[in-house]
Order: C-alpha cells, then sequence, then structure tokens
C-alpha cells in the first residue's frame, strides 16, 4: 500500500468517525431534550398534586376542627315572685354557662322568655292560658345577646307580668349563634336553620 492510499483510507476512516460521533452527539441531545422536558413536566405535575395537596389539608383540618368542636350551652333558671302597687311579676333569673369549647353568642331577638298558667291536664296533655312574654331588665336600652368564651358563665333577669296567683310554666329559649347552628347541622347532617337551648320548669305562686 503506497503512502497516498493509506492516506486516502485514513482519511475514509475519519470521515466515517466523525459521522458516527455527529450520529451519537445528535442522538445525545435528542435524549438530553426529551428528559429536559419529562422533567419539566414532572416538576409541573408535582407542583400541581402539592398544591392540591395543600388543599386537601386544609379542608381536612377545617373539617376535623368542626367534629371536635362542641358547642353547648347550659340555662338554669330560678324564679319568684315580686309584687308592687297591685300589680304581680315572675322575676326570672336566667343563668347561661358556656360548657362546650366554642365561642357562643345568645340572640335575644330571636329567643324567648315565656310563663303560662297552668288550666290542668287533659288526655295527657297540658292545658294552659296563652303564653305571656317576659321583659329583660334593661332601663332605655335594647339587649342584643350574651357573649360567652368557653367556660364562661353569665346572667340576666326578667320579669313576667301575671294577672293572677297560680301554677305556672316557664320557658326559657335561647337562639345560639350561626356558627354554632352550622357546626350542629354538619355533624348531625340534618337541615336546621337555627338551634335553642332552653330550659323550662313549673313555678307555684302561691296565694
Amino acid at each position: 500500500m503506497t503512502i497516498e492510499e493509506f492516506k486516502n483510507l485514513a482519511q475514509g476512516i475519519q470521515a466515517i468517525l466523525i459521522a458516527i460521533a455527529a450520529i451519537i452527539a445528535s442522538g445525545w441531545a435528542v435524549y438530553t431534550f426529551r428528559s429536559l422536558l419529562s422533567v419539566q413536566k414532572a416538576t409541573i405535575e408535582l407542583e400541581k398534586i402539592q398544591t392540591e395537596l395543600i388543599k386537601h389539608k386544609a379542608e381536612l383540618s377545617r373539617i376535623q376542627k368542626e367534629l371536635e368542636s362542641k358547642p353547648m350551652v347550659q340555662i338554669s333558671v330560678e324564679p319568684s315572685l315580686l309584687k308592687g302597687n297591685n300589680n304581680l311579676f315572675i322575676r326570672v333569673k336566667i343563668t347561661f354557662e358556656n360548657t362546650g369549647n366554642t365561642q357562643e353568642f345568645i340572640d335575644w331577638e330571636k329567643s324567648s322568655i315565656t310563663a303560662a298558667l297552668v288550666l290542668g291536664i287533659t288526655d295527657g296533655k297540658l292545658l294552659h292560658t296563652d303564653p305571656i312574654v317576659g321583659i329583660l331588665g334593661r332601663i332605655n336600652a335594647f339587649a342584643v345577646g350574651e357573649q360567652l368564651w368557653p367556660g364562661e358563665i353569665a346572667t340576666d333577669e326578667a320579669i313576667i307580668p301575671i294577672n293572677e296567683h297560680g301554677i305556672y310554666v316557664i320557658e326559657v329559649k335561647g337562639n345560639l349563634s350561626v356558627e354554632s347552628a352550622a357546626i350542629l347541622k354538619n355533624q348531625s347532617g340534618k337541615e336546621c336553620d337555627s338551634i335553642m337551648a332552653g330550659t323550662s320548669l313549673y313555678f307555684d305562686t302561691g296565694s
């Protein structure tokens, strides 16, 4: 083999190697590009999943908080008789105690304090007069409500005008907050617009 032939052979081999290297480089570039796109796509999908997880965690936390929330208000009543200027009144001392673990508000506008004179019992049913509405002890003011933190106790008084002595059934109903109604609605699964906490008792005014 002459030097010229060897030179031509070497140049041919060099051209083939360069072509192979170019093919390999092109393939690597395509692989790298596709891999980069896959990584970017995977990163975007991961960010979406993380965003959804954050939303679900927040919703789960809200539901857990509602399930742990226990709105509860206990109401007790102490009646007594007031007399003056030929008028008769039943004085009602009302005690509210927030025995739950949520903040509570008793809406007086939607609550009630009533008394009815007992007339008797017929066929297992209590007969009584129309309820008489009581008035809270306020001077030139309107009672909005009672704000109660967990464990807090509040007292209030009302008077109910009556015309005669006898046995009265006294009933106090406190309208709980909208938040409490929503919590209890979710926990019970029953539709309700408002929740009442209340108590009733019989009171003999004597003669």
